[in-house]
């Protein structure tokens, strides 16, 4: 399997392990796999590793569409990425300040502090801060 996606019940959190380039074809796969593990959770919390992936962007305007309907579909509360290359940031701060999500993610160089923020109790004072 190119991708991996798998839900965390300890955590309450999606898991999606990248390798290589996301697209539209792989989210054809994987994007009913990702709404399956929210059957029956209130919180989307979505954690992307990247450690092998996000180095091959597709660049079409077209793909930063998808992404965007893809984001706004499954309804995400935070996604928190990690080990992330500097093309990938770019790109997706593109997307989603586009789709006017930017507040909801934000990148990790570790795996325990990307879980430690998905999981931070929102409140009134902390809602939209990173």
């Amino acid at each position: 399997m190119k991708h991996q996606v798998w839900f965390d019940s300890e955590h309450g959190i999606c898991f999606l392990k990248l390798r290589g380039t996301f697209s539209p074809d792989d989210g054809a796969v994987y994007i009913p796999r990702i709404q399956e593990c929210y059957k029956g959770i209130e919180k989307h919390y979505l954690l992307c590793d990247l450690t092998e992936g996000g180095t091959e962007l597709p660049t079409e305007k077209s793909y930063r569409r998808w992404l965007i309907e893809m984001y706004e579909r499954i309804g995400f509360d935070r996604i928190a990425m990690y080990n992330a290359k500097p093309a990938m940031r770019m790109l997706a701060k593109i997307v989603l300040t586009a789709a006017g999500k930017s507040n909801q993610v934000r990148f990790f160089s570790s795996q325990d502090d990307a879980i430690q923020w998905l999981k931070r109790v929102e409140t009134a004072a902390t809602k939209g801060v990173n």
